[in-house]
């Protein structure tokens, strides 16, 4: 049982550093080959990064993993940033649905479809039908004017971030990027 216990627990650790880092490996070639643009690539890289240390919620491993879905749409790092604040607080507001969840919702909702947003997230259906169509900039601008509408804010996520579990998702990413890089 010793034996079966330390496996498990080298398993598991390897795969917390070499996995992670094969892991990240992959999604930024992926990230790179999108981008076409060393220096945008490495600019959106970086604020990925910050952005999941600072996150109560998002991790880089699924940022990077779901980022192919909004650099389809824009390699504006603004943009790119605003669409992973609007994940996370969607995120914010029904975990159940993961990362991927809210990635594919927003995306489908940037490309004109409403249905995830609607059936997912429970959001009004009018109101993204007025923004569906906009160009992506005041799709982005709308879309945080209606999360604020419902009390799906920054302020929200911030709140997150002081709670037991927020506190301990920034350790664990903390972490995992100590021991990705290591």
């Amino acid at each position: 049982v010793t034996t079966l216990g330390s496996a498990i627990g080298t398993a598991k650790l390897l795969d917390a550093t070499l996995g992670e880092a094969m892991r990240y490996e992959q999604s930024t070639i992926t990230i790179d080959a999108m981008f076409n643009n060393e220096k945008l690539s490495k600019e959106y890289t970086k604020m990925l990064e910050q952005f999941a240390i600072d996150s109560p919620l998002l991790n880089s491993s699924d940022m990077f993993a779901n980022s192919k879905s909004f650099i389809n749409l824009t390699s504006d790092i603004d943009q790119l940033e605003q669409m992973w604040n609007l994940s996370e607080r969607l995120l914010a507001v029904d975990p159940k649905q993961g990362v991927e969840g809210a990635v594919l919702a927003l995306r489908e909702l940037f490309s004109g479809d409403t249905q995830s947003l609607v059936e997912r997230f429970e959001m009004p259906r009018k109101a993204l039908n007025d923004i569906k169509n906009l160009p992506i900039n005041e799709q982005l601008a709308e879309l945080d004017k209606l999360f604020n509408e419902m009390n799906m804010t920054n302020h929200l996520v911030e709140r997150m971030g002081d709670s037991s579990l927020g506190v301990i998702n920034r350790i664990k990413e903390a972490l995992s990027m100590k021991f990705r890089n290591a």
